[in-house]
Formats: C-alpha cells, sequence, structure tokens
C-alpha cells in the first residue's frame, strides 16, 4: 500500500495541490524573533561555528546539519529555504491523507490534509507559520513517515520496515529531541503488540521495554503526577503501559512472526548508527556533562523556564466535545436498535441548531464571525485530541474483548498518543499543530466507525456513502474557514515589496496598508548594510538575529535568544566580558511591540547599563532601535516611527477587526491623547466592539490608555471587564518592558501628565482582587509620583 507506483499516482493531486496552497505564501511575511533567530543559527552553522560551543541552541545537531546545507544549497535565501520546507509540508499533508485512507473512505480522508494545513496559522500583516524553519516541520515528516512504516510492519511483518522506521526515527532525533523519543517509544510498544512473547528472552524484552520507554516518557514530564498536564498527558501513558503490559503484548503475532527480543534489536541496530554519528563527536567536545544538560536538557530547567499552563476549556469548546460525545453514543444506540433512527436524527438536528442559534444570538464574535469561530476551534482542539485519545482506547478495549483483530487501531493510536506529549511544556496553539497532526487520521478512523453504527440503523445499503458525504461536507465546510483567511492573505498583499537591504537574503512583502512594523525592519538592514561591513559583529537583542542574517553580519556572543534564566545571570556575565573587551560598534533592539520577552530587559540589567553607558541611540526605525557606541556617529538621532493613519477617531479607541490593522490604529490614536484630562466615555457601548478597543490596548502596551481599562473594568458587562483584566496584565508588562529597554530614553515620570487625572480611581483599585488591575493602579500611583518628584 505504502510503495507502489499506482500508489503515489494516486495521491499525487493531494500533494500537489497542498503545495500550490503552501508556495502561495514562501514570500509572505517574516517572523523577526522566531524565524530570524533560527535562520541565523543556521547561517552561523554554515559558516563552521559549532552549536553549544560557538552558539547556544536548545536544538540537538543534526537540524542544524540539515538545515545549514540546505540553506547553503538555496544561496542563503529566505524564500529558497521556504519553498523547500513547502515541499515537506506537502508531503506531511500527503502522508496523513494516505495513513487516513487506510481505514476511512477516500471523501473523509481528504479531510486530514485540509484539516491539519487549514489550521496551520497565517497572520495577515505579519507571516505565515509554515513559514518558519522549525526543526518541528521535519519532524513531523519524519513521524508521519514512521507512523506508515509501523502500519506496513503491521501489515507484512518484513524487517525491513522497523529498519526503515528506526533509521527514521534517528532523523528525528537527531533534529527535535523529544519527537524522536516518543517516536522511538511508540515503536517499541508496537513492536511488543505485534511480535510473538512465548520465550522468556522475548516475554522479557516485551516487559523490559515497555516498563523503560513509560519511566523515559514520566521522566520527561518532570514525574508529575497531578494537574490538567497531568490529566491529559500521563493518563494515556498509563493506559498504554497497562495496554502493552496485560493486553497487547503478543497478542496481535502469530506462529510466523519474529519474537519481541530480535524485533527490538533490529529497530536499536538501525537506530544507533545515525544517532552515534553525531552524538560521539558531540560528546567528545562537550563532556558528557554538557552533554547531558546541553543536548539532552537532562537536569536543566528549561521545562520549567518555557512551560505555559493548558488552557482551560471555554464554553463552545465543551460544547463541541459534548456533541462529539453524543454523536458516538448515538450511532453506538443505533447500532443495537436501542432507540429509533428518526429520534436520533432529531435528536442531532435539534442540538446541531440549536448550537448554531445560540452562537448567533448570544455569540460575541469581537473579530468577525470566521475568525472568532476559528479561535473557538483552536481552543477545541486542546480537548478533542485526548477525546480522540481515549475514545481509541476504548473502542480497542472493546474490540479486544470480543477477539477482533484490532492491530492497526493501536499501531495509530499509540503513534497519536506519543506525538501529542510534543505538547509540553508549551501547551499553546503554536504548539499543538506539531502534536496533533496523527489524531486527525485516528479520529477519521472513529468517525468512519461511528458511521458505521448510524449506517446499521437504515435499511438503505447506500447509507453509509450518504453519511459519509455529509460528514466529510460539514468537515469541508469547517475546514474551509481558516483556508479561506489564509488565502485572503496573498490576494490582499501584492502591495510593494519590503525593502530589506539583501533582498537574495530576505526578500518578503505584506499588504502596504499592515507594512509599517516590516518596512522598519527594512529600513533597519538598509541602515546596518551602509554603515557597517560585510561580517562585522552587532549585538541583537533580545531576539533580533533576523536583522544581523538580513544585513549579513555576525553576533560577537553566543546567544541570540535572550529569554530570562536562557541565558541565565553567569552567561551574561560571560558575554559581557567578551563585548567590554571588543566593543561592537552597533547594538540593534527593540523598544516596543513586546511579545514573550516582557521580562528579558529588567533580567539582563547589568548589560542594560553597560549598554546605557556606552551607546546611544542614533536610529529607531518603528519599533527597531539601533544604538551606536559613544564614538560612533555622534549626529542627532532620527526616530521614524511607524506609517501615519488618518482613519483615527480621537473620540474612541480604534477598534478594527485585523490584528496588526488595530494595532497600528491603536498607537496612533494614543499619540493624539492629551495631557492633564482624564478620558471619559472612550469606550464602546456595543460588547464586540468594546472587547476589540481592549485588545487593541492590550496588544499596544502603552500606559496611556489606562483610562480605557478602568472603564471596561468597572463596566457592568462580566465580559468587557474580564477583558479589562486581562489587558491591564499585558499594558503592565509591556510597559515596564519599554521602560527598561536598552536605549534608556524612556523616563516614567514621563506618563505622569496623562495619569495624574487617573490618580484618584487608580487608588481605589490598588487592593483590587484582580491582579491585573492592582497591578495597573499600583504602577499608576507609583509613575505618577515620580513624575511630581514626590
Amino acid at each position: 500500500m505504502f510503495g507502489t507506483f499506482r500508489n503515489v499516482l494516486a495521491v499525487m493531486p493531494v500533494f500537489l495541490a497542498s503545495l500550490a496552497y503552501l508556495m502561495l505564501f514562501r514570500s509572505y511575511g517574516f517572523q523577526v524573533e522566531d524565524e530570524g533567530t533560527l535562520l541565523f543559527h543556521l547561517d552561523r552553522a554554515a559558516r563552521g561555528l559549532l552549536p553549544y560551543t560557538d552558539f547556544h541552541t536548545g536544538y540537538t545537531p543534526g537540524y542544524f546539519w540539515i538545515g545549514s546545507n540546505l540553506l547553503e544549497w538555496v544561496g542563503r535565501s529566505t524564500t529558497g529555504l521556504r519553498t523547500l520546507l513547502a515541499i515537506a509540508n506537502a508531503a506531511s499533508a500527503t502522508l496523513l491523507y494516505v495513513i487516513a485512507r487506510d481505514r476511512a473512505p477516500t471523501l473523509l480522508a481528504l479531510l486530514a490534509p485540509l484539516a491539519w494545513l487549514g489550521f496551520i496559522p497565517v497572520f495577515r500583516g505579519s507571516f505565515a507559520m509554515f513559514n518558519v524553519p522549525y526543526p518541528a516541520w521535519l519532524a513531523t515528516l519524519f513521524w508521519l513517515v514512521v507512523a506508515a512504516g509501523l502500519l506496513s510492519w503491521e501489515h507484512r511483518r518484513r524487517l525491513a520496515s522497523l529498519v526503515v522506521c528506526g533509521a527514521v526515527v534517528s532523523l528525528a532525533f537527531s533534529i527535535k529531541l523529544n519527537a524522536g523519543a516518543y517516536a522511538a517509544a511508540a515503536c517499541v510498544w508496537v513492536i511488543v503488540a505485534t511480535t510473538r512473547s512465548e520465550t522468556w528472552f522475548d516475554r522479557a524484552a516485551g516487559i523490559t521495554g515497555t516498563l523503560i520507554v513509560g519511566l523515559g516518557v514520566w521522566l520527561a514530564f518532570g514525574l508529575r503526577t497531578w494537574g490538567i498536564d497531568a490529566g491529559v498527558h500521563l493518563l494515556p501513558l498509563v493506559a498504554i503501559v497497562a495496554f502493552a503490559l496485560w493486553k497487547v503484548r503478543g497478542r496481535f503475532a502469530d506462529a510466523t512472526d519474529v519474537g519481541a527480543l530480535r524485533a527490538l534489536l533490529v529497530l536499536s541496530a538501525s537506530f544507533l548508527p545515525l544517532t552515534l554519528v553525531w552524538a560521539v563527536p558531540t560528546i567528545g567536545r562537550l563532556g558528557v556533562d554538557r552533554f547531558a544538560s546541553e543536548v539532552l536538557l537532562l537536569g536543566s530547567n528549561a521545562a520549567e523556564i518555557y512551560w505555559i499552563d493548558h488552557p482551560a476549556v471555554e464554553m463552545y469548546a465543551f460544547a463541541a466535545a459534548i456533541g462529539v460525545l453524543g454523536f458516538a453514543g448515538v450511532g453506538r444506540l443505533l447500532a443495537h436498535r436501542v432507540i429509533p433512527l428518526t429520534a436520533a436524527v432529531g435528536a442531532v438536528v435539534v442540538g446541531v441548531m440549536g448550537t448554531v442559534a445560540v452562537a448567533l444570538t448570544a455569540g460575541i464574535m469581537p473579530e468577525g464571525r470566521a475568525v472568532s469561530i476559528v479561535r473557538q476551534l483552536e481552543n477545541a482542539s486542546f480537548w478533542l485530541a485526548p477525546l480522540v485519545h481515549w475514545g481509541m482506547f476504548v473502542l480497542l478495549a472493546t474490540r479486544i474483548a470480543r477477539g477482533i483483530d484490532e492491530a492497526r487501531l493501536w499501531v495509530l493510536g499509540v503513534c497519536s498518543v506519543a506525538m501529542y506529549w510534543q505538547l509540553y511544556p508549551r501547551t499553546d496553539f503554536s504548539h499543538i499543530m506539531f502534536a496533533v497532526p496523527l489524531c486527525i487520521p485516528l479520529a477519521l478512523w472513529l468517525l468512519t466507525e461511528v458511521l458505521g453504527w448510524w449506517a446499521r440503523a437504515s435499511d438503505r445499503a447506500d447509507a453509509l456513502g450518504r453519511l459519509t458525504w455529509g460528514a466529510a461536507s460539514i468537515g469541508a465546510a469547517i475546514g474551509a474557514i481558516p483556508v479561506a483567511l489564509a488565502l485572503a492573505a496573498p490576494i490582499h498583499a501584492w502591495g510593494v515589496p519590503t525593502q530589506t537591504g539583501n533582498a537574495s537574503r530576505v526578500a518578503v512583502h505584506v499588504e502596504r496598508d499592515r507594512s509599517d512594523e516590516l518596512v522598519g525592519f527594512g529600513e533597519a538592514v538598509n541602515f546596518l548594510g551602509e554603515n557597517t561591513n560585510s561580517g562585522e559583529p552587532v549585538l541583537a537583542f533580545p531576539a533580533l538575529a533576523g536583522l544581523t542574517y538580513a544585513a549579513g553580519l555576525t553576533n560577537p556572543v553566543e546567544h541570540d535568544y535572550w529569554y530570562p534564566q536562557r541565558p541565565d545571570h553567569a552567561a551574561e556575565a560571560r558575554m559581557l566580558a567578551i563585548v567590554r573587551e571588543a566593543p561592537p560598534r552597533f547594538v540593534a533592539t527593540i523598544n516596543t511591540g513586546w511579545t514573550f520577552f516582557f521580562d528579558s530587559p529588567a533580567y539582563f540589567a547589568e548589560a542594560r547599563t553597560w549598554v546605557a553607558d556606552n551607546y546611544r541611540l542614533v536610529r529607531r526605525f518603528d519599533r527597531i532601535d539601533i544604538l551606536a557606541r559613544n564614538d560612533v556617529l555622534t549626529s542627532e538621532p532620527t526616530l521614524l516611527g511607524g506609517l501615519p493613519w488618518s482613519d483615527t477617531d480621537e473620540s474612541e479607541p480604534p477598534a478594527h477587526t485585523d490584528y496588526v490593522r488595530r494595532l497600528q490604529e491603536i498607537r496612533a490614536w494614543a499619540d493624539t491623547l492629551p495631557q492633564g484630562r482624564y478620558l471619559e466615555g472612550l469606550l464602546s457601548a456595543d460588547t464586540a466592539t468594546a472587547l476589540r478597543q481592549l485588545r487593541g490596548i492590550r496588544d499596544a502596551g502603552d500606559l496611556r490608555t489606562a483610562a480605557v481599562l478602568f472603564t471596561g473594568y468597572e463596566s457592568s458587562n462580566d465580559r468587557v471587564a474580564r477583558e479589562a483584566i486581562a489587558a491591564a496584565t499585558k499594558v503592565v508588562q509591556r510597559h515596564d518592558a519599554s521602560v527598561h529597554r536598552w536605549a534608556a530614553d524612556l523616563d516614567a515620570g514621563d506618563y505622569a501628565p496623562y495619569l495624574a487625572p487617573m490618580l484618584e480611581r487608580a487608588r481605589r483599585h490598588r487592593d483590587s482582587l484582580d491582579e491585573g488591575m492592582r497591578d495597573l493602579s499600583n504602577l499608576i500611583v507609583r509613575v505618577v509620583a515620580e513624575g511630581q518628584g514626590s
């Protein structure tokens, strides 16, 4: 099934359609923090520098060997590298279809690539996530090859399939540690269930392998035993280990199959060579201790530093989960003739229509219907994926109890659960894209089973076909929403290409009316290109390596990603010793628009002090600052802000539904705010509009707009009040980051004339039970006191 010429031709339309979609975006946008850092790291490796020794990274060496060679092959062109990423991701989408088609009808199987590609975010005016050269994209492709290889092994029981799986797992391990480790665990559990376990050696190998990889996964989760993360990830681990030890060990093997010990040895023998190729020289270079902590991350605090709590379930996500359970439960009752078909259809129709009616009448949908639906589906994905896994366990247990061979369900189910573990420790939607792919075909397999239950209640021979067509149509309609949103971006993006200085490296563009940050980035590249020599070192903070990459410059220190505690203060001191010895002429940093580096300026206080003493601001390009050493470029600084906007309204905060447009307009509106006059009634009475206004203020992070947050917090509308609290937290974080920016040109006291009229309200809320509003109130009181010199 997985290798014939005929099957290759059959899946080519899926591959070509996926590739065509991805190629639309290959020159769209640029993500400075992550994409820029990864490109610069690959460029460092291409210049012969070594990870962990010459530059710091959290990824394994294989990523840099593969990525740097590919980058050199395309002439260090961002567009060229994105083309290769598009090919890899199109191959992944095609494999999702192939795996889904193994058990689901063709129409349903087509939903697998549509669902995955459709929900990979494309941020209008900013970037497309699948263009960022994360090693996880290749790891996803390797994961899908492993899953297909294990299904082939289950079908034919040829050791060659295990050889391929072991080698590909090794490749995954070399570019993304947890992907390879969890894929290896899945392989072990599949082998335990599909090989003979009659001899003592085979039984010992199967039991020992199951327990070792189970304990290894638990160790990767920090030995957690409580909390949402434990419930989502560790309970499925317990279920897999229990099944492997007592229910499926040797169950799917016959007398002609190989033993567990031999199969595990073949897997290990195919895994080890490719792993030792990079591990041995890396150990020799770093030593065992550093290899364990920096490469394997054993004993490091990386998980704690980057950890993001699992999101709470939202109302519509809960409704989606209940709907899925209800549809499956009713189908099961139909299959056993417990309820009549008419009653079941009526219940489903009423449930769907009721949900739609509630959503359309009670749903606020502040970002517009399409975007709001996508956001709710994003939240639902965190709960539907575990639900699919538990559905697999229930179906598997039921089939085993009835003596039915469900080896293929075990293979895909174990792979899906293990792949989903990659979501930990950063449980956000950006990372679920790399954790959920195999869950999609597994869900389609289960849906095929449920549709079969429904079809049994009908005497019509074409019932299953009709149900399949209906389910595929509904799924395609839902999946088309994010695809349509994504396609809107390149359609409107053919404005003026953003200037980047070195067009051979970063030739990208976005829509003209959303291009202020990208234009600022391009102008900063041009300035550095005109005032530096090729390869000259420039210190970039906190994650502006994309700037140095685009300008063809280098970094004098080993860290390009200044995230608090990685590097820590000891590493900060080492890097300061280097730049004190040979201070670079220029420093690149940011002044506003802080994303997930809120705490970096305050944490790296020693570096900020040294920069402030020895450098001065010479150019400001939107949110990018260029600082020059005190003896360089002694002319007065030139401050170039964002693009001017004429459609802002001084009477009320802008409330554009488009994120980038709203952010631009809020910043421009904040510059028009008067000093010394309290702003009353600046929040719309319409809930959806008010939420957009508060989100714009949250993202702009300008303390001068705090009056609107007080208005929202004191609103009788609970939804508006909660949005104001969340916005207050971000405004405080972004303000603190801007006050500590390396240009050292922002005095918090300068805000006092704007904040003084808010002082009474701030004092009233200083002891608020809501942390965000309490922090905002205390900040305002402190700033006003500083401004008044008391």
